[in-house]
């Protein structure tokens, strides 16, 4: 060993806790240890001597010379007799029954009340629901104008202002489907002689129609120009030139069918 001297260490957090434990645990002991195991009984109450006067007006006396008779409640005073001597009111019960009051029925006027309410809340009359007669309208006669009797010729575009010299002949044609028209465009020179004519298609749906619109209008006459100088001086070989069309509307007769079908055996 070392002459120094050797000193001890601080205690430990383990050490603390320890002696903190056993230090509670003892105090727990003594605490069970001295309490005491008999149950408390109340002290009795001991009688203390009382006086009361023998003369109740000695009493009532006593009562007069209380300094406090008018400053505080008083049985005595007028407090009393306000509102420390409240009467005893009796309280109702949750059950009770009432006597019966029954209801006096006047046989005589049975029924009057109804009579009252239906006098007074009468029904309105109604007017009566007239029915008007139908009338009778007879419609409008529409008058149909009357298909257009035989084939008619129109003629538009600037051939239009000037007028034929003789009526056209236009044919009717029997065909079992109508016919459309057929429509020569021509180029009319200044005396009015056709100069050129071309059959417009589709035609008619009928060749011999439209052949003969061809030469119908290739012999048709027109009335002379009546142009300008200053036109036929600059332009010689065209002035007075016009070009139109003619339309022949075709009268189309039903006739009967080449091929009528065939009968039924």
């Amino acid at each position: 060993m070392s002459a120094t001297s050797i000193e001890p260490g601080g205690w430990t957090t383990r050490r603390w806790w320890t002696v903190i434990l056993m230090a509670f645990g003892l105090q727990i002991l003594l605490v069970f240890r001295l309490e005491p195991s008999s149950t408390i009984v109340p002290r009795r109450a001991e009688t203390a001597p009382t006086f009361r006067f023998a003369n109740s007006q000695m009493a009532e006396l006593m009562a007069v010379q209380d300094p406090t008779l008018f400053a505080l409640p008083n049985r005595h005073g007028f407090s009393g007799k306000a509102w420390l001597k409240a009467p005893n009111v009796p309280l109702p019960t949750a059950e009770w029954s009432e006597p019966p009051r029954l209801l006096t029925a006047d046989s005589q006027n049975w029924g009057a009340w109804f009579k009252s309410l239906s006098d007074s809340n009468a029904p309105g009359s109604f007017p009566a629901i007239v029915i008007p007669k139908p009338l009778v309208t007879v419609p409008a006669s529409v008058s149909i104008a009357p298909p257009p009797i035989g084939s008619r010729l129109k003629i538009r575009g600037e051939l239009a202002k000037r007028a034929l010299l003789e009526p056209v002949p236009l044919p009717s044609w029997t065909n079992a489907d109508l016919l459309t028209n057929s429509i020569v465009q021509l180029l009319v020179d200044d005396q009015g002689n056709p100069v050129s004519a071309v059959l417009l298609r589709p035609g008619s749906g009928r060749a011999d129609a439209d052949q003969r619109a061809l030469e119908l209008a290739k012999s048709a006459r027109f009335e002379p120009s009546r142009g300008s100088p200053a036109a036929s001086k600059s332009q010689p070989w065209s002035a007075g030139w016009c070009v139109g069309a003619m339309v022949f509307e075709w009268q189309t007769i039903p006739g009967t069918n080449a091929n009528p079908p065939p009968a039924v055996p």
